[in-house]
């Protein structure tokens, strides 16, 4: 299992580790900050050359987060691998929503 978290997820959700991280593998991105060219490709490699169940994104309710979510669709996509997505958005004040409003697949 794999947890592709926006990176100020950590600081606003306090129970991280406790909550999403047990038992998954964890990578750590900013589609705002980060140069994310090079991400589809690495993502849709992880996900080829990996046994992996599922796949949750963590995302802050802000606009930029919705890049993150897009890019591992992308990644998805382009890796031809059919592997369970869970979104889960976080607000500033650490209320968790899962499978927020969106469509998971």
């Amino acid at each position: 299992d794999l947890l592709i978290a926006a990176d100020c997820t950590g600081f606003a959700l306090t129970a991280l580790h406790r909550d999403l991280l047990v038992g998954k593998s964890l990578i750590i991105a900013c589609p705002k900050l980060d140069d994310v060219s090079p991400y589809v490709d690495k993502l849709a490699a992880i996900f080829t050359n990996n046994r992996i169940r599922t796949i949750t994104v963590l995302t802050m309710v802000v606009p930029c987060c919705a890049g993150l979510v897009y890019l591992v669709r992308e990644a998805l996509r382009k890796s031809g691998q059919t592997i369970e997505l869970k979104l889960v958005q976080v607000d500033p004040t650490g209320r968790v929503e899962a499978n927020p409003g969106r469509q998971a697949a």
